[in-house]
C-alpha cells in the first residue's frame, strides 16, 4: 500500500475545515436519522432532499479544500487540488521551484510551489507562501497557505524527494 504524507504540518485553515467536516457529517447523520424515524409523506421530502443535496455538496467542497496540497510517497509526488488530483512519478519531475501563483492566467501576490516536469511543463501546486500586504492584492485561496519559513522547508523537502 502506498502511503502519502504532507511535507508540512496542518495549517489553521486545515483544522477549521476538518472541524466543519466533522460537524457537517454529524448534522447529516442527525438529518438522516430524523427522516428515517419520522417517515414523512413524499410531498414533505422535497425540503429534506434539498437540504441533503446542499449538505453533500458542502461537505465534499470542505473536504477537498481541507485535503488540498502536496503529498509525497516512495511512488512520487501527488498534487491534490479542489477539483483535481494529479500524481507524478519521481522520474517525471525535474525540480520544484517557487514562482507567483496564477489566477486565471494572471500572477498573484503570493508565491506558489511549481513542479517543473522533464518535458518543460510547469504545474502549480496548491501550496502558497503567506505574504502580508497593506492593500488587498490579487490572491488565490485554494490549498495550504504557509508561513515563509514553512514554505521554504516544503520547497526544499519536495526538491530533496524528487532528486
Amino acid at each position: 500500500m502506498i502511503r502519502w504524507r504532507r511535507p508540512y504540518p496542518w495549517t489553521f485553515m486545515d483544522i477549521v475545515g476538518a472541524i466543519f467536516t466533522v460537524v457537517g457529517t454529524g448534522f447529516a447523520i442527525v438529518l438522516a436519522v430524523a427522516v428515517v424515524t419520522t417517515a414523512p409523506r413524499l410531498e414533505e421530502l422535497s425540503g429534506v432532499l434539498a437540504a441533503a443535496v446542499f449538505l453533500a455538496v458542502w461537505l465534499t467542497a470542505v473536504n477537498r479544500l481541507t485535503r488540498a496540497g502536496i503529498y509525497l510517497s516512495d511512488h512520487g509526488v501527488r498534487l491534490r487540488g479542489v477539483f483535481r488530483t494529479r500524481t507524478f512519478v519521481r522520474a517525471e519531475i525535474a525540480e520544484a521551484v517557487s514562482a507567483p501563483a496564477e489566477l486565471f492566467g494572471r500572477p498573484t501576490a503570493r508565491q506558489a510551489i511549481w513542479l517543473v516536469l522533464r518535458d518543460g511543463t510547469r504545474i502549480e501546486a496548491p501550496v502558497q507562501e503567506r505574504t502580508f500586504y497593506r492593500s488587498t492584492p490579487l490572491t488565490k485561496n485554494s490549498g495550504a497557505v504557509l508561513a515563509p519559513s514553512r514554505f521554504a522547508e516544503t520547497l526544499t523537502a519536495v526538491n530533496q524527494h524528487v532528486a
